[in-house]
């Protein structure tokens, strides 16, 4: 269980190219303020709507949010109704997101941020969260950077990025949300962060990231998949310290730990990876064969192959 949570604030994050409306709350339009009782009662509420809510015009389900016109407006009345049996007190808040960032942010230490709809950094933007911050994610959700995220934990407050089932009373399920994802040109400077239940925790597509001390557990796929294809030079992603590893019953002896795809220079230094199928994967040959170094690491308790170097792709 991650969050105790006091209060919540319903934040709308306008579309692309729209202009935020601007008030005390930072740039955005805060909705209103609420005291739940139980935040699971709400993530379960978004989830279910997420997966079930109805098109008349197709006669049939939306599968994603983003096709879904009323979602915006279903997911503020849900808050709203929360008013009637929630009191506001003083305490850390929930701050609910969806959407694009449009212009640079903070979010504080102080606050748990339920993204309830898969938010992205938009490009020269930078999203900053300072350590102690607790980010719940709504199933089949992510967070997209397209410009920079700097994430700055401490070893003695990190910043936890999880289900929002991952709270009392909820199911967490690996695989619900889609983790942290840096594509061509952006960039991502992580400290003291945790990572649990996601498909894959960090995804980095052809661009240049560093991880210091993160811990990524009870993932579907990979713990990070670095990803250089055909590309030159070589770019360079630093992974210092940490631990991947699988926890769960279910989920020893899945997954790989750490997967490197063709054009990367990665440095892996002083981490552990344990319990999945593979440990290390290094996949690529020729021009675009990757290269590692690899320095200070525990890899143990795989079900396959601690290291694989391979050829292909």
């Amino acid at each position: 269980m991650i969050a105790n949570i006091d209060t919540v604030v319903v934040v709308d994050i306008p579309p692309y190219h729209t202009a935020p409306t601007e008030n005390t709350g930072g740039g955005y339009n805060e909705k209103t303020l609420v005291n739940p009782q139980n935040l699971v009662i709400l993530c379960n509420i978004l989830n279910e709507h997420r997966e079930e809510t109805y098109n008349p015009a197709t006669n049939s389900f939306y599968p994603e949010e983003d096709e879904c016109p009323t979602m915006g407006f279903k997911r503020s009345l849900i808050a709203l109704c929360l008013i009637f049996f929630c009191l506001t007190e003083t305490g850390s808040a929930v701050v609910i997101v969806s959407g694009v960032i449009p212009a640079d942010t903070t979010w504080t230490s102080t606050d748990t941020i339920l993204v309830t709809g898969s938010v992205t950094v938009a490009d020269s933007v930078r999203l900053t969260i300072q350590a102690g911050a607790i980010i719940l994610f709504a199933n089949n959700t992510g967070l997209f950077v397209e410009g920079e995220l700097m994430a700055d934990g401490e070893k003695t407050s990190r910043i936890h990025f999880t289900t929002s089932a991952d709270t009392s009373g909820g199911s967490p399920v690996a695989g619900s949300w889609y983790g942290l994802n840096f594509p061509q040109y952006s960039t991502g400077i992580l400290y003291y962060c945790n990572l649990r239940y996601p498909v894959t925790g960090i995804t980095v597509s052809r661009t240049s990231c560093s991880f210091h001390d993160c811990v990524i557990e009870n993932f579907q796929a990979q713990g990070y998949k670095i990803d250089g294809y055909q590309i030159l030079p070589l770019m360079p992603v630093v992974i210092a310290g940490g631990v991947v590893h699988q926890v769960e019953g279910s989920l020893l002896g899945t997954g790989t730990g750490i997967f490197v795809y063709q054009s990367v220079d990665v440095s892996i230094s002083d981490c552990m990876v344990s319990g999945c199928d593979v440990g290390l994967d290094f996949l690529g040959q020729g021009t675009y064969a990757p290269q590692y170094q690899v320095s200070g690491c525990e890899i143990r308790d795989h079900a396959t192959r601690g290291i694989y170097s391979h050829s292909g792709g």
